[in-house]
């Protein structure tokens, strides 16, 4: 069994920007000649990313009985559910695309808001559905091991 939590490194690091972006503005509207308006935006996007360290709950569960990636809800999908996976890169990061026996019903399954972003993904000319190993702690390689001990995984 593998579980994963988001990434609290890379978390941290846009936690660590954002506050310096607000406190670094905020210096600059009290006591210097200008400042960005725009940094406000961004750095309290960036503090909101980064709060993202401090949820430890699992986000991969790869067990006997299926997998649970809370980007497609909080339950799980049995193993029946998934044909194979594969492993494909997009701008030199892997990812990992399940291939469903029966797509529309696990469509139905799910959240409307996580089938938007499917739908976005197809349009950019990326698999509606993937697994991200680079927001987990887990790498790629655990994961891809993971799921061949259950099922097939194309490389």
């Amino acid at each position: 069994m593998l579980e994963s939590r988001i990434g609290i490194r890379k978390s941290l690091v846009f936690l660590a920007i954002g506050v310096v972006a607000l406190l670094g503005n905020w210096a600059l509207y009290h006591f210097g000649p200008f400042y960005y308006p725009a940094i406000w935006a961004v750095g309290a996007l960036l503090v909101l990313f980064g709060l993202r360290a401090f949820d430890r709950r699992v986000k991969l569960r790869i067990a006997p009985q299926g997998v649970m990636y809370a980007q497609w809800g909080s339950e799980w999908h049995p193993w029946s559910d998934f044909e194979r996976f594969s492993i494909f890169t997009h701008q030199g990061h892997p990812f990992i695309q399940p291939h469903f026996v029966d797509a529309e019903r696990f469509r139905r399954n799910i959240s409307p808001l996580v089938n938007l972003g499917a739908r976005i993904n197809q349009l950019a000319k990326r698999p509606g559905y993937y697994i991200n190993p680079s927001q987990l702690e887990a790498s790629a390689e655990p994961i891809v091991e993971a799921l061949r001990a259950h099922i097939e995984v194309q490389t």
